[in-house]
């Protein structure tokens, strides 16, 4: 039977505070009462009203109190038998109560109102527009917000009102007549209808519902209560249980952008365990989802993350009973090429990037050969395509005209345009000026590709000018590479062959279509500047398609990600750029993607000493009009000049220097002839030379055609490394000697060093222009220097941001070689430089200073770990050095959902002695990060974090070039661009986990995972900074992360006394006993010094240990599993030492 029966016409219905009902009824033709019953349905009280009432609904702060709306332009209070006013409110119709505190009533009319009353005031504050007609309201469940039902019933829709913002509609719910919160907590809405249905809906995904129950009349009143849902239904008031059912919602954002991740919420119904769920995209290139958790995990409220594929489309996302692959739970989704706002999206990267460039092999100083040679080698085969892009703004190309510019681009990269007499184009001048070393292939043109949006939702241009900069090259590339991926797909579906082969490409040069400018408007029009990515910098991964496998009935995908050099152009770059060709500014930035810096300065960032110093026409990378050859250092990276003909001269080797070399001109091409270099090589320190080369003016040549002198020799400075100096390029010309000859000589011409009180110049060197010729030019050179040199070797990529002369020691790692220059976190550690001297001369009273600072990509606040002076180092003499102070790091790592992990940054500094020999090796700077990605159920997800620093003087987009090495492996990043201001620092997040243990990869880990377990996931984090001002971004510094991989281990027993220790350790999952190394350490408490640390092996999970060492006031131990194969490194809790 029915809580309440005979009612003659319900109207509404509420639960009050005190869990009481009350409902609103018609008694009549002028009348209308408020009933007041118990929650068992015994009437307590009633109130008539003559005056129309259209709404009920409960006071905020009076538990048996209730809100009457009535016609009267009033909201009035039934309460304790009486009826006071409350507000005057005219033309409200409906109300409910909010989950502030205040009461929310809604006008009729078409100029409908929401407003906010105060409950104990009565004042009455208008919050913005409302639907017309509408017919009831509720507080929205999980946000500030309200809801409303309004509209005719038979079209009748579903809004959020939120202040001061327009309505939102969510759904049309025809015949829809009431809504009620389900309960508190639940994000869902109960509605009922005409029809007696009452179905359950989430807001934020109201297009399905599930229907709870269907009453035998339409539904006129419904409520929340303690047992369930309340129903006012025809003549009867009764409890509808909520009884859910099976299912899962999931709650994710609507867009997300290209190859980035998100978290997705997860609420499941029913008796649906959240461990019993899988999860699959649909279709499956839209993204992989991670069964991974990491410390920001909650049981009660689980979500799951996301990585999202590299097409744009709508897909969705399924949730699947992990055992029958039943599905639970669906949410729509989509994937776009567009991102708003300043910080740059989130980034994932899903096993590493194929096709990756090497890392910089620089060499070690050896002054016996050149220092530059073949540090990136471009010999052979470099393939090059050409994609043309338009947005959607613009009127498409005819093939008429879209054939004619491919042809003409084909022209100018390739095949030649004739230009006073000479057949130019950038293949043909990396023929020339590489010797027939490099040979650009053409993989394919496109013309175009259109992108499905403006150009300014893609990019910010200068509104001025209509020049894109650096944003352009990743926001417009990974679009066109995401349409090229999409039409590669259908293609390869259809059987026919790719539009291109993005597996068969080196670089690609993105032609961005103009935009032209309308002067009657004032549109400046658009334009995209030359751009390019750099090795050793900043780099662009691309999913370029993914490997697919079945799970559950359903499919997942792998993405397949590869590194590919690009860089921008604009159609109308000839007309923009004073003259200069496409072929030549091609020829200039795929000089960026062999790994080249930029030759030209930044007037912002550079010092004015350096800045008059810039190589301009001399070199391809200052200045590219007329096509300059590359510099020695250039071209002796890219592999193009044999160690041969290259003169090295280094003090430190040959001693006093007074000889003659005869030079052949650069842009005659090697070999040179017999006797003849085409350098000299000057070393000033290790990694600082400086080059001579001889340089022709050829007017009828493909290189040299337009250069400033002839009969010259050109002398250049050249710092290496991929961290470039901030003061200053890399390469620039020699600084003015007295003669002021601005780094080029003619004949008879000298150059000389001879002030040794700075520094940065210390050395006593001459050189003289004896001889220039058609063919060959002489110099004569005399150098000599005895100074000292205390130095480090440099950290950089390519020693994963360590110096091979810095070192963490512990009793821990000093005991067990796997974990050598290995932090261990809550223990002492100390530093241990090598300090060489590389000069002529004993370097004496040398001050090094010890610290460490944040684990970063550029700068950092520093701690300071003391100072040591060492009173003599003998010329080519090397001594270790111990910083005096110890460093204990916090005591977190390897313990799975802690917290995130702490990572190090260490230095050693020398203090600059005024004769030195150069500065620019006086520190010495390791990152150190070492973490676990345990598997089992579930797996764990590490988090780490990053400090981005701009050490520009100006504001500069700062990137971070995500990088790693194990197919198993996922990485996601949290921005992968911050803007900072002129020395700004920021921290960056970063999560990595290992897929082993996750069952929808389970196909692939099978067949990989021995390899995870024998070599760390080595994840490689880049910061990039770009100004605008220069055309690839300026490398700030990097660092590096070994991320072991291992099945979750545990102590299971452990025992330790005066003398001994023993215990087992055993996998979590299987209790097996894995093989390893184990270490205990014996402290009085907790937080004091170790007073003994011994080590042992592990043999099938058990371990025994005997020391003779006595330790003396020693009360507790713990004991440390070093990991091993399979296994992943464990913690036991402190335990008291037997006595």
């Amino acid at each position: 039977m029915a809580l309440i029966t005979g009612i003659s016409s319900g109207l509404a219905l509420a639960v009050l505070g005190d869990g009481s009902l009350a409902h609103l009824e018609r008694s009549g033709i002028r009348g209308w009462t408020v009933v007041r019953s118990a929650a068992d349905g015994t009437r307590l009280a009633d109130v008539k009203r003559r005056r129309s009432v259209t709404d009920i609904t409960p006071h905020p702060s009076d538990a048996s109190g209730i809100v009457l709306v009535s016609t009267a332009d009033r909201l009035e209070v039934f309460s304790a038998g009486a009826v006071d006013p409350l507000a005057s409110v005219a033309g409200a119709t409906v109300a409910t109560t909010s989950a502030t505190g205040s009461v929310k009533a809604v006008t009729g009319g078409r100029r409908a109102r929401l407003w906010s009353i105060d409950p104990a005031s009565g004042a009455a504050a208008d919050e913005g527009s409302a639907p017309a007609a509408t017919v009831d309201a509720i507080a929205h469940p999980s946000e500030i917000a309200t809801l409303v039902l309004a509209g005719p019933i038979g079209s009748r829709r579903l809004s959020v009102l939120r202040p001061g913002v327009p309505p939102q509609s969510l759904a049309t719910l025809p015949g829809a007549t009431r809504l009620s919160s389900v309960a508190p907590g639940n994000p869902r809405i109960a509605i009922g209808f005409a029809d007696g249905r009452i179905e359950l809906r989430n807001p934020a995904a109201p297009a399905v519902g599930q229907t709870l129950a269907t009453l035998p009349a339409p539904v006129w009143g419904l409520a929340s209560g303690a047992a369930g849902l309340i129903a006012g239904f025809g003549s009867d008031i009764d409890v509808v249980p909520v009884v859910e059912a099976s299912g899962v919602e999931l709650s994710l954002a609507a867009e997300h952008y290209l190859a980035s991740w998100t978290r997705v919420d997860v609420k499941p119904r029913g008796p649906v365990a959240f461990d019993d769920l899988a999860f699959v995209v649909d279709p499956p290139h839209g993204g992989l989802v991670s069964a991974s958790r990491d410390a920001s995990f909650d049981p009660d409220a689980p979500h799951v993350v996301m990585a999202l594929g590299g097409t744009v489309g709508d897909f969705t996302l399924l949730a699947l009973d992990a055992n029958t692959g039943d599905v639970l739970g669906t949410q729509p989704f989509a994937v776009v090429d567009t991102w708003a706002g300043p910080d740059g999206p989130a980034l994932s990267l899903v096993g590493p990037s194929d096709n990756e460039a090497p890392d910089a092999a620089w060499g070690g100083g050896d002054p016996y050969v050149p220092q530059n040679m073949n540090v990136r080698p471009r010999v052979g085969n470099w393939r090059v395509a050409i994609v043309v892009v338009e947005t959607s703004d613009q009127t498409t190309l005819s093939a008429t005209d879209a054939a004619t510019l491919t042809q003409s681009l084909r022209d100018e990269v390739f095949t030649g345009v004739v230009r006073g007499g000479v057949v130019e184009s950038t293949r043909l001048y990396y023929a020339a000026t590489s010797s027939n070393k490099l040979n650009l292939v053409e993989a394919g043109i496109l013309t175009p590709i259109r992108l499905p949006n403006a150009w300014d939702t893609y990019v910010t241009p200068d509104m001025t000018t209509g020049r894109t900069q650096g944003d352009g090259l990743p926001n417009f590339s990974r679009a066109a590479v995401a349409e090229i991926v999409r039409q590669n797909r259908d293609l390869a579906a259809a059987g026919q062959p790719l539009l291109l082969d993005l597996d068969a490409v080196d670089s690609i040069v993105f032609v961005l279509r103009s935009i032209p400018a309308n002067v009657m408007s004032g549109f400046p029009g658009r334009h995209q500047w030359p751009y390019g990515t750099r090795p050793g910098g900043y780099q662009l991964s691309y999913v370029v398609g993914e490997d697919v496998y079945p799970f559950l009935g359903f499919s997942i995908a792998i993405p397949r990600s590869r590194t590919i050099q690009a860089l921008t152009m604009p159609t109308t770059w000839t007309a923009i750029s004073n003259g200069r060709t496409i072929a030549e500014t091609v020829a200039h930035e795929l000089g960026h993607n062999f790994g080249l810096h930029d030759a030209y300065f930044d007037a912002a960032a550079h010092d004015a000493q350096f800045q008059t110093r810039d190589p301009g026409g001399w070199d391809l990378m200052g200045n590219e009009g007329g096509s300059p050859e590359l510099s020695p250092a250039e071209r002796m990276q890219l592999g193009w000049v044999p160690a041969a003909e290259v003169r090295t001269l280094s003090v430190g080797v040959t001693g006093y220097v007074d000889e003659s070399i005869d030079l052949h001109p650069a842009g005659r091409g090697g070999p040179a002839p017999a006797g003849r270099r085409q350098a000299v090589e000057l070393r000033i320190a290790d990694g600082r030379n400086y080059y001579f080369e001889y340089r022709r003016r050829n007017a009828g040549a493909m290189s040299d055609q337009t250069i400033a002198e002839d009969f010259v020799v050109v002398g250049t400075d050249y710092v290496s490394g991929d961290t470039p100096p901030t003061n200053r390029r890399p390469l620039t010309l020699l600084r003015d000697d007295a003669d002021a000859d601005a780094g080029t000589f003619a004949l008879n011409d000298d150059y000389e060093e001879r002030d040794t009180s700075d520094p940065a110049y210390p050395n006593d060197f001459r050189l003289e222009v004896t001889q220039a010729g058609n063919d060959m030019a002489r110099v004569h050179l005399r150098y000599a220097d005895a100074k000292p040199d205390p130095a480090f070797s440099p950290w950089g990529q390519s020693t994963g941001w360590k110096s091979p002369d810095l070192r963490v020691e512990n009793f821990r790692n000093l005991q067990d070689a796997a974990l050598r220059d290995v932090p261990w976190e809550g223990h002492d550690n100390w530093l241990v430089a090598t300090l060489h001297n590389k000069g002529r001369d004993t370097a004496n009273n040398i001050e090094i200073t010890f610290g460490v600072k944040d684990f970063t990509l550029g700068g950092g606040a520093e701690r300071p770990l003391g100072s040591v002076t060492v009173a003599s180092l003998a010329a080519g003499a090397q001594i270790d050095v111990t910083s005096p102070d110890v460093w204990r790091p916090p005591a977190l790592s390897l313990i799975p959902f802690l917290t995130v992990r702490p990572h190090y940054c260490v230095f050693a500094r020398v203090t600059a002695l005024p004769d030195e020999i150069t500065r620019d090796n006086n520190e010495a700077q390791s990152n150190h990060t070492r973490m676990v990605s345990a598997s089992g159920s579930p797996s764990t997800r590490e988090t780490g974090v990053v400090k981005v620093t701009n050490p520009h003087p100006v504001e500069a987009r700062c990137r971070v070039v995500v990088r790693q090495t194990d197919r198993l492996a996922r990485t996601y990043l949290e921005h992968a661009w911050v803007v900072l201001q002129p020395g700004e620092e920021r921290d960056v997040r970063f999560w990595t986990e290992s897929m082993i243990g996750d069952p929808s990869v389970a196909t692939i880990t099978k067949e990989r995972r021995s390899i995870s377990w024998e070599t760390p996931n080595r994840l490689r984090l880049t910061g990039v900074a770009d100004t605008g001002e220069g055309c690839h971004g300026d490398t700030t510094g990097g660092a590096n992360v070994d991320v072991v991989a291992g099945r979750r281990t545990r102590f299971v027993d452990l025992t330790v006394g005066h003398g001994y220790a023993r215990g087992r350790v055993e996998v979590e999952e299987t209790g097996e006993g894995p093989w390893g190394s184990v270490v205990v350490s014996i402290r009085d408490d907790k937080d004091g010094a170790d007073l003994g640390v011994f080590t042992g092996e592990v043999r099938d999970g058990q371990f025994g240990l005997e020391f003779r060492e006595q330790v003396g006031g020693g009360r507790i131990a713990q004991a440390e599993f070093n990991g091993g194969y399979s296994a992943a490194p464990c913690i036991s809790e402190w335990v008291e030492v037997e006595h």
